[in-house]
This record gives structure tokens, sequence and C-alpha cells, in this order.
């Protein structure tokens, strides 16, 4: 029996994506804004809030979503896991999620003409504290902010990111999305909030203004570079290349047009790892999780069936050898330490396959305790 071992994987992704996010920084920034943005909604900017900060450096931490009805139908009308939920009902959606906050990771006294602004969706309070953890070198060198959250409902927590890295003496700041691809809403959205897209992707939250010059840094997409972060990780759980199946699991976007790209972008990468790798396969797939349940429920029988597939062919081919298979789910190589996606486990020849669902928000000093991560005899 073959089990996914994500105490390995989430151990060795932190190293893998603070270097990501060392070169990204200083390589890859590709677009400028001009530093005046006044005007561009920030009169909408809730300033009832407090900013202070809390003994850890963050601002706005453990607020409460403002529910504005309209904001609210605006979210039904574009994203379809909404369209049949009450205000009620999308209000604990945003509760559930967690803060939208701003962390200002740099020693009080560290000034510099140059910041950096890290955006990302947030993994709740131990997945960011780990997460901090693991670029707090980049904040240790330039005034560096986490603006933490997706910003469907509220930006006021990239403008205080924003205000705190000039307060720090930042005249240019370089943006990095932690997003593996541009493919997706919330990339979008966040582009939005800073004046780079016309139109928001969620709901019409204000945009933020600055003096500053910003700098952009594309995500990393299918750069050569994550998959060899692939491979490593890979090789950590290999014993036999030449007979495994890697499957690279993405979480997958809602429109059919953007999860088409982000399936094209795993293509590219699984073929990387396969030849440079020596595994026997390598396919990429998505599960769409934010996706209508039925459009979700498709995608995890299609891995389903993959695995199937595999088994059987092995079955046959190698005199009732299974072979092994390894998930790593894609997103964690932008999206930090905390590891999320599937357990896949073989449990006998004559048995289907199984796969355990796991939470991705989970500590991962406690994976090894999820029934479907025990080793075996454990």
């Amino acid at each position: 029996m073959r089990l996914v071992k994500p105490k390995l994987y989430a151990r060795s992704l932190p190293a893998a994506s603070t270097a990501a996010f060392l070169l990204t920084v200083s390589l890859s920034v590709v677009q400028a804004a001009e530093p005046a943005m006044e005007g561009m909604g920030h009169s909408r900017m809730d300033h009832s809030m407090s900013t202070e900060r809390d003994a850890e450096g963050r601002s706005l931490y453990g607020m409460k979503h403002q529910m504005d009805p309209a904001l609210m139908q605006e979210l039904r009308d574009k994203v379809a896991l909404y369209k049949n939920n009450s205000d009620a009902e999308i209000a604990l959606s945003m509760n559930m999620m967690g803060s939208e906050y701003a962390w200002y990771i740099s020693p009080a006294d560290l000034k510099g003409k140059q910041g950096v602004l890290i955006l990302t969706h947030g993994f709740r309070e131990i997945g960011d504290e780990l997460f901090r953890k693991q670029v707090q070198p980049i904040g240790d060198i330039f005034p560096t902010s986490l603006g933490i959250g997706m910003a469907m409902m509220m930006s006021q927590h990239i403008q205080v990111a924003l205000d705190d890295l000039t307060e720090a003496g930042a005249r240019e700041i370089a943006i990095v999305p932690v997003t593996s691809t541009a493919n997706n809403e919330l990339f979008r959205q966040w582009m939005y909030i800073f004046g780079q897209q016309a139109k928001p992707e969620f709901a019409s939250v204000p945009q933020v203004h600055t003096d500053a010059k910003l700098l952009f840094v594309k995500p990393p997409g299918d750069d050569p570079l994550i998959a060899e972060i692939l491979i490593d990780n890979a090789n950590e759980l290999s014993t036999n290349p030449s007979r495994e199946l890697v499957i690279i699991a993405s979480h997958g976007l809602s429109r059919a047009k953007d999860n088409a790209d982000e399936l094209r972008i795993l293509g590219n990468l699984a073929r990387i790892v396969k030849q440079d790798g020596g595994f026997a396969e390598v396919v990429g797939m998505t599960l769409q999780d934010d996706a209508p349940p039925p459009i979700r429920q498709a995608n995890v029988q299609k891995m389903r069936d993959k695995i199937e597939a595999a088994t059987r062919e092995w079955s046959t081919s190698h005199r009732g050898d299974q072979p092994d298979l390894w998930t790593f789910d894609s997103s964690q190589i932008a999206q930090g330490p905390v590891w999320s996606g599937v357990c896949i486990q073989f449990q006998g020849l004559h048995q289907p396959p199984q796969l355990h669902e796991v939470d991705d928000r989970i500590d991962p000093a406690s994976v090894r305790d999820e029934p479907c991560c025990r080793q075996p005899g454990a």
C-alpha cells in the first residue's frame, strides 16, 4: 500500500517557497504603475475601523467583514457558488474565511526606499504564522507588509499595508501576488484594487492610492523553476520513479476558460516533471473547489477514474503489482507550507482506491494523525 506523505511535503515546501519569492521579486517585475492613484474609489474606504497594530504587528486582525447588501448582491451576480445564497449565507461564508488584515513584519526601526507588499489568500492563524516565518528574511531587509485575504468585500487591509510601507520610507513597492497563475479571479480582483483592471472580479470594493511607484510581480505560471521544485518534492517521496504516477492536483478555477488555462499550465509542468524526473506518468488535474458541487464532484470522479485506470493497467502488465501514486497540491508552491488537497490510499488489489479530502486549513503538524495519511501499520 502506498500513501501520500504530506508531512514531508509540508516540511519541504517552505524553503522552496521562500526561494521562489526571492527570485520572483528580484527577477520577474514586469509592470510598473503610475505612482499617483488618487480618486480611485478611496473615498469609499471605511475609516471607522481601527488600524492600530496588535502585539504581533497586525492591523484589522479579528475584525468582522462589513456586509453591504449591494455588495452581497454583486457577489451573487458574479460568483456561481453564491448565486442562490441568501445574505445570511454569504455573511456566514465571509466570516468563515477569517479576517482580512494587514501584517507589517519588518522591525520598527527598519527604513528603506524600496518596500515589498505580499498579497495572499490567507491560511488562518497557524498557516499565516508559518507563511510569515518563511518570508521574514525579506522583511528583515526591506520594509515588508502582508495583505492577507481575498478582498471579495473589502480592501482596507491592502490600503493599510501600503500606508505602512510608505511610512517606513518606501518610495518604490514591489507587489507580490501569491497565486500560481494570473488566470484566476483572486489575481484579477487584486489588480482591480490597484487600478490595473477596469472592473472588479468580485464586489466593487474601494481601490487603493499611494504616491509610491508600484512594481507588479508576475505569477510563476509554468516557469520551469516550479517544475524543478515539484521534482524535488516528488523525489523526497519517490522510491522507483519508473513505476510511479504523479498527479499534480490544483485547486482549480470556477470559470471554464480559467480552468482550461490552469490545466494547460499544469500540463506544461507535468511534461517537465516527467522528462526530468523520470516518472512513468505525470498528469495535472484540477478540483475546481469553488465551483458548484456538480462540477467539483465530476472532477473528483475524473481523479478516481485516473487512479483506477492506472491500477488496472499495472495489475495487468505487472502481475498484480500496484503502481505508486503521489499527489501534490501545486498551489502550495505559491501559497506556503499549509498542505491541502487529497490523500490517495490503496486498500488492496481488489478494492477501489479511496479519495480522502483533507481540510485546506489543517495544521501541518497534525497531518500525520489524519487516518488517510498514516504510515502502514500505524
